[in-house]
């Protein structure tokens, strides 16, 4: 299946270094190839939004890489919506703020 990303989350995906870049994508081919059977795939946990999507949990301990994406399925493509660390990821800030973007 094929990835989509919203401008929010791609300019996120941006501001890694080019070492987190790369274990990111790795992660998101894998998505890709695998769909939501990989033992990376969960729903956010959330008790304050009404959001219905996909976790994507990536870590590497040689790039010091923890975040999550937040995706969904649309037209037979994963769609990408936030790209966050671990710690911000879970906030109701950024979950709040999530709400509002779309494909």
């Amino acid at each position: 299946m094929r990835v989509s990303w919203v401008e929010e989350a791609l300019q996120e995906f941006r501001r890694l270094d080019e070492q987190q870049q790369s274990v990111v994508r790795r992660f998101v081919d894998t998505l890709a190839e695998d769909g939501i059977e990989m033992d990376e795939v969960g729903p956010p946990v959330d008790g304050e939004t009404d959001l219905n999507l996909f976790r994507l949990k990536m870590m590497d301990g040689d790039s010091g890489l923890n975040h999550r994406a937040a995706f969904d399925v649309h037209d037979r493509m994963f769609v990408i919506y936030r790209l966050s660390s671990r710690e911000g990821f879970y906030s109701s800030e950024e979950l709040h703020e999530l709400e509002s973007r779309e494909p």
